[in-house]
């Protein structure tokens, strides 16, 4: 019988694939080839980010959450913000942003909580740590 898997997963998994697609293109690999088109923006931004850019996005996060410091979802979409921001930007400093934030998120919503856990496995994919970035993803 094939392994059944929830809707937390499924987001996980998403998250976790987008991490390593990113994390493919921006080290390249083409060998030469012409690039590859650009695969669809997702449908919706996560919640908090709006459209006005990556930067403008963490900025509003960042203010929301001084005045709603309790927002689980905004700290885990912060979180992968920063995780983002690491990856476009080669910031690496982000990661230890996205660490803090995702648990700040877990800790105040430590169950159901699958953005958290979507950001986290992304932070672990980002980081090269492919064992625990699966984790992450299987307990969502």
């Amino acid at each position: 019988m094939a392994p059944r898997f929830s809707g937390r997963t499924a987001v996980a998994a998403c998250a976790l694939a987008l991490a390593l697609t990113g994390g493919a293109v921006a080290i390249g690999g083409g060998g030469g080839q012409a690039p590859a088109p650009a695969a669809p923006a997702p449908a919706a931004p996560p919640q908090g980010l709006g459209t006005g850019g990556l930067d403008q996005g963490v900025r509003a996060l960042q203010a929301h959450l001084r005045a709603q410091p309790k927002d689980h979802a905004g700290w885990a979409n912060l979180g992968t913000a920063y995780v983002e921001q690491a990856r476009t930007q080669g910031d690496p400093s982000r990661y230890a942003e996205a660490d803090r934030a995702l648990a700040r998120s877990l800790k105040l919503r430590p169950d159901g909580n699958d953005a958290a856990l979507a950001g986290r496995a992304a932070l672990a994919a980002a980081r090269h740590d492919f064992t625990g970035a699966l984790h992450d993803a299987r307990r969502g």
